[in-house]
């Protein structure tokens, strides 16, 4: 067949059919004629081109689709590449210099999806090679275990960890597990080395080995940050070790939250293995509780509980309403009851209502009805509500309750809403007497006040009813269900059917379509066909499987009223399965239909034939647009424009042309299809000519915006260069960064080059350039960038030169640069070098960067200082504890005034910094010579000083605060240091003793605190006390339990007064916490009877109330 035979075949089929017909002709042909035909269609314009491409895999002409690689057009060189990575047996490392950024990412992304991973290795060596990391990334999916874990080594960026983690979980997990074993003393830094994102993929890939890190390097009292993400995994893999962990850290997952699907899997564990659990939610958190026990029978939630408050004196402790609802109906009686007796309940209407709602409706029914009689409308409407909550809880009483509810009639709208609101919660299986339910209902739709609001809640009721009793639409409550509807619209006749589809019975659609469809036809005949389509959109995707209901839409549409015929269409054509057989048949019965959104969207991908009449001028005129008008459609993606013929491109563009010479178009109109033209592959450089040199603004600064779009934007560079001088400047700037991509990087490195030796430039377009040549990351670029620094810059442009050179930290020129802008004294650029984000530097050059971040602890401005410190508690200390803990003593110990700023001042940064690293051992002796420093400083700072006054002390005082937040054992320890030498002086005695109490552990405070007492240097310092035992009464990390609270209340009162006094506020803090239990009560009586006069008006001083 001759080709112009061929391709006139070829243009009237759609690309799909013209695809599989040009590839079955190819495969009928011998090669070298295959071969013949791929060499005559590239001979052609843009789309044979394509074609040519086609062929040539089919007959494995390599040779042209190397060639198609080389070509102007970016359309043509990524389908060369995607080519090129399925079918290439080697691929020259050079590829990587001289192919544009865009187009290698086509060809890693088939290298990797088609799993070729000899290929893969090669490519990767060259981008290591050549220090692109990132681009290496996305290759390391394919690449095998052994080839990895020879590469690991290099200075990957942090995004590598999670690929690795999800493709070869093994090699990062033996990994980590050397990391941990290598730095026992800190594990907590490893868990903080990695994303989430990493130990989310272990999780699901390595549950087991995640697991024992957990076990063996978590803390005690809380699990890593890190692993939030990755519990959801370790509960599906076993829920019983994730019980476990929180069993053991009460405090922390209270204050986090219970991992997510932990509430679906607890219901296979056994009581054994939740008590624990329970008890602590039930202690500390109760709403926890009810959140764990949601998802079991409610005999089990019962005993779940019982087992949960054993411990708990339940007297005076009130539970949260949303714990108490999910209770079996006994337990919930009794515990709403007891409530009721609490002073809250006595004095608090509300309360009490809420509280009457949760009992049993025969004991609650007489005192609801009473409040129902209340002279306030509020109370009116909270005590109907709580009498609706009673009866839906206690399953009975409903009738009762409905009749009761009438009395609503006269009542206000706020009263009728709380009413319709309680109706709307509860299951519509709960209602068996449609009238008495209707009696309740009707009296919204008579009323002139009801609002919006109210009936919404009436739509749900219907919802409901509907659809519990989808499979029997005959039933009396489906009737009413429609009836409220109907009710709904009104006298405007627009009916508002709420979402049917939600957890409909399999098949009941079709009974509640024959039930409505009779109501629905009489409602056509009255001129409301909007019914029919509401309907459908009720039912969701459920409609699609009703014929009935598909028929009656297609009717609608053509012999319906013509103002909804468009709206019908396109719900008619939403089904997938049978989308392509209605749209043509649409377009085949009326051409405007391509008018309608569904309906180009499904000709762009899979009709593209049927575009020539949705192009054609004039418009076509029929129901569902009246031909008056021409509008261009606005093609978004561009990709479909691959799909066209070279002769619906043309027609589009004349579209365009067509559109632009028509007069009175506003300007943004005009710029907007400036951005539609350039999107067309044939569009060139010279079709925008006219737009670059109008003197409207909006017009020339969308068309330098639309050059980088261009299928061929490489001629497009010149131009761009030529107004970045010009008051364009902005806009052609921005464009470059996408034109980078798209071009050779040594080209467009000399173009930057051009740009830089220019006299003079604009602050926006140089720092652009220098982020550019960051990116670009070639040797001629970083020697442009060291350039451009040692020049004398604009602030701003130092700025963007310095991340530049964060981008390349494997070049020495960089560092240079980056030491530069540390000691620079402009506060900006040093803020700039270490307010980064830990992530944005490789693991391997942390610490180095570190060390630059390190010289401005010493700059002038107290703002560059204070953004170091934020940097390093932000995770930067985590590189190198110990140098970290350095830097932060020198600043809290050298007491500059300029560190004293405010709250958010340097030194107390700093202060927080050293606490951090608190858990290494070798900082041990550097925060004790702090100490020194800091205790030396405040005795020699006596006279007053105004606003900074007693500095020395301050600063001390603040430190030890934050050393004190960590319970780690290796902080403990430090603690421990710290306190014997303020113990031995009787100045700092209350600091000594204020560190050697939070070192201590719970069952050895006793005895520390006696000691103290006995060696406290005079008695008003033994009575201070009670400020460090409060706060020791207060961590939550000592996770306290009542036998151990009262094992030490023990110790304390059987010793002198001094010592007794000091149980108090043990006693404040945690009594309340047991619900003032007996053994609490009881010592807190015989406090109040001590012979010491100062012990017994202390204890007289607390309440239990």
């Amino acid at each position: 067949m001759r080709t112009e035979v061929l391709l006139r075949q070829l243009a009237r089929l759609d690309h799909s059919e013209r695809v599989a017909t040009l590839v079955a002709h190819a495969r009928e042909l011998p090669t070298e004629q295959a071969q013949a035909l791929a060499r005559e269609l590239w001979s052609g314009d843009g789309h044979q081109r394509m074609l040519a491409l086609v062929v040539a895999e089919q007959c494995d002409d390599m040779q042209l689709i190397w060639r198609a690689l080389e070509d102007p057009a970016r359309s043509l060189r990524g389908c060369a590449a995607k080519l090129i990575g399925r079918l290439a047996q080697t691929i020259p490392v050079t590829l990587l210099d001289t192919l544009d950024t865009l187009t290698l990412g086509r060809v890693y992304m088939q290298v990797a999806r088609h799993g070729r991973a000899e290929l893969a290795e090669v490519l990767v060596d060259g981008l290591i090679a050549r220090e692109r990391f990132i681009e290496a990334t996305r290759l390391l999916c394919v690449c095998s275990t052994e080839a990895v874990a020879a590469r690991l080594d290099h200075p990957w960026p942090d995004g590598v960890w999670c690929r690795v983690a999800r493709y070869h979980p093994a090699l990062l997990a033996a990994r980590i597990e050397e990391r941990f074993t290598t730095d026992v003393a800190r594990p907590d830094l490893i868990w903080r080395e990695f994303d989430a994102g990493v130990w989310r993929e272990l999780a699901r890939a390595q549950p087991a080995t995640l697991a024992d890190w957990v076990d063996r390097f978590a803390d005690a009292d809380s699990l890593p940050p890190a692993l939030h993400a990755a519990l959801p995994w370790l509960v599906c893999w076993s829920p019983e070790r994730v019980v476990a962990w929180l069993s053991s850290r009460i405090a922390w997952t209270c204050a986090n939250g219970l991992p997510r699907g932990l509430t679906k899997r607890a219901v296979r564990l056994d009581d054994a293995t939740l008590v624990p659990l329970c008890q602590g939610l039930a202690a500390t958190a109760p709403a926890r509780l009810g959140e764990l026990v949601s998802g079991m029978p409610h005999v089990r939630r019962g005993r779940l509980f019982e087992l949960a408050v054993a411990p708990l004196e339940l007297a005076r402790i009130e539970w949260p309403t949303t714990l108490l609802a999910l209770l079996p109906l006994s337990l919930r009686d009794r515990e709403a009851a007891r409530m009721l007796e609490l002073r809250r309940a006595q004095t608090d209407g509300s309360w009490r209502r809420t509280l009457l709602g949760l009992r049993w409706i025969e004991l609650a029914r007489p005192l609801l009805e009473l409040e129902g009689r209340s002279a306030q409308a509020s109370e009116r409407a909270e005590a109907h509500l709580a009498l609706i909550h009673s009866s839906a809880g206690s399953r009975e009483g409903m009738p009762q309750t409905l009749a009761w509810l009438q009395r609503t009639r006269n009542e206000q709208d706020p009263v009728r809403l709380a009413v319709l609101s309680g109706l709307a919660e509860i299951p519509a299986t709960r209602f068996d007497d449609p009238a008495a339910l209707d009696a309740v209902l009707a009296p919204i739709f008579e009323a002139r006040d009801t609002s919006w609001a109210t009936r919404q809640k009436a739509a749900r009721v219907a919802q409901r009813l509907l659809c519990a009793h989808a499979t029997e639409p005959g039933s009396p409550l489906f009737s009413l269900g429609v009836s409220i509807l109907e009710r709904l619209a009104g006298h405007g006749g627009t009916l508002d059917l709420p979402r049917l589809d939600h957890n409909l019975p399999r098949g009941a659609e079709r009974a509640i379509v024959a039930v409505l469809m009779p109501w629905i036809e009489a409602a056509a005949k009255r001129e409301q066909e909007t019914h029919l389509v509401r309907l459908w959109t009720a039912l969701g995707k459920r409609a699609w499987r009703v014929p009935e209901l598909g028929a009656a839409l297609g009717e609608l549409i053509w012999h319906g009223h013509k103002r909804n015929a468009g709206h019908a269409a396109q719900r008619w054509i939403e089904d997938p399965e049978t989308r392509d057989v209605r749209v043509r048949e649409l377009v085949k019965r009326d051409r405007s239909a391509l008018y309608l959104h569904a309906v180009l969207e499904h000709c762009l991908r899979r009709r593209q034939a049927l575009l020539v009449d949705r192009l054609a001028s004039p418009a076509p005129r029929g129901r569902f647009h009246d031909g008056k008008v021409v509008v261009v459609p606005m093609i978004s993606d561009e990709r479909l424009f691959g799909r066209w013929t070279t002769a619906l491109q043309r027609q589009y563009l004349d579209l365009i042309d067509a559109a632009e010479a028509s007069p009175k178009q506003f300007s943004q109109t005009r710029a907007a299809l400036v951005a539609m033209r350039a999107r067309v592959p044939l569009t060139r450089v010279d079709d925008l000519q006219a737009a670059l040199a109008s003197t409207d603004v909006n017009l020339q600064e969308a068309a330098l915006g639309a050059l980088v779009w261009l299928d061929d934007a490489a001629p497009a560079l010149p131009i761009l260069l030529e107004h970045l001088d010009g008051d364009r400047a902005r806009v052609a700037m921005y464009a470059m960064p996408r034109l980078a991509r798209l071009v050779p990087r040594d080209r467009f490195v000399d173009a930057i080059g051009q740009l830089l030796a220019r006299p003079r430039l604009k602050v926006t377009v140089h720092k652009e350039a220098l982020r550019l040549l960051g990116q670009l990351a070639t040797g001629p670029a970083l020697a442009l960038l060291r350039a451009s620094w040692a020049q004398p810059l604009h602030r701003d442009v130092r700025i963007a030169a310095l991340h530049a050179a964060r981008a390349v930290p494997s070049q020495a020129d960089a560092w240079a640069i980056l030491n530069d802008a540390a000691r620079d004294p402009e506060p900006d650029i040093a803020r700039a070098v270490v307010e980064v984000a830990l992530a944005s530097v490789p693991a391997v050059y942390r610490p180095r960067y570190l060390e630059v971040m390190g010289a401005v602890a010493d700059h002038a401005s107290p703002i560059a200082r204070a953004g170091l410190f934020t940097a390093l508690y932000g995770g930067w200390s985590s590189v190198a504890p110990a140098r970290a803990t350095e830097l932060g003593a020198r600043v809290v110990g050298r007491i500059d005034p300029l560190d004293s700023a405010g709250p958010t001042d340097p030194w107390r940064q700093a202060a927080q910094v050293v606490a951090q690293g608190a858990r290494s051992p070798e900082t041990h002796s550097t925060c004790a010579a702090l100490l020194d420093r800091l205790i030396a400083a405040a005795e020699l700072d006596v006279a007053p000083a105004g606003e900074l006054d007693q500095a020395a002390h301050q600063r001390l005082r603040g430190l030890l605060d934050a050393l004190i937040i960590d319970r780690h054992p290796t902080s403990l320890q430090l603690l421990e240091r710290l306190a014997a030498p303020l113990l031995a002086r009787p100045r700092w005695w209350l600091l000594g003793a204020r560190l050697k109490l939070a070192a201590a552990a719970n069952g050895a405070l006793g005895s520390t605190l006696l000691e103290l007492v006995a060696a406290a240097p005079t008695a008003r310092a033994a009575l201070l006390l009670d400020g460090p035992v409060g706060e020791a009464a207060r961590t939550s990390a000592r996770a306290w339990t009542d036998d151990e609270v009262t094992a030490l209340i023990d110790q304390l009162i059987t010793s002198e007064a001094n010592a007794r006094i000091l149980a108090l506020p043990l006693l404040r803090e945690l009594g309340p916490r047991s619900g003032w239990s007996a053994p609490f009560t009881a010592r807190l009586a015989r406090l109040r009877e001590d012979p010491d006069l100062d012990v017994r008006t202390a204890a007289l001083e607390l309440w239990t109330s």
